[in-house]
């Protein structure tokens, strides 16, 4: 439980720090759209790059204790 959201959390921020451009357009995207009020769990479908974030960070840094490496098959080149 606890253990699992806080190493998420944790290494979110770290990847914050060191991605700090990543940092600056999900804060720019969440001014956008959210402006002065308090997000809320349905705005997450419309925080697409923040979302995007969190995502990678979970398949990067797996918090799950059994979380077994992946990785792609193959290079997709979109466009």
């Amino acid at each position: 439980g606890t253990d699992t959201i806080y190493t998420t959390l944790v290494w979110n921020l770290l990847f914050m720090v060191y991605y700090s451009d990543w940092q600056q357009i999900m804060r720019n995207e969440v001014n956008n759209r959210l402006g002065d009020r308090a997000p809320v769990v349905a705005d997450k479908h419309h925080l697409h790059c923040v979302m995007a974030f969190i995502y990678e960070t979970i398949r990067w840094r797996n918090a799950g204790i059994m979380g077994a490496p992946h990785m792609t098959f193959s290079d997709t080149i979109l466009g």
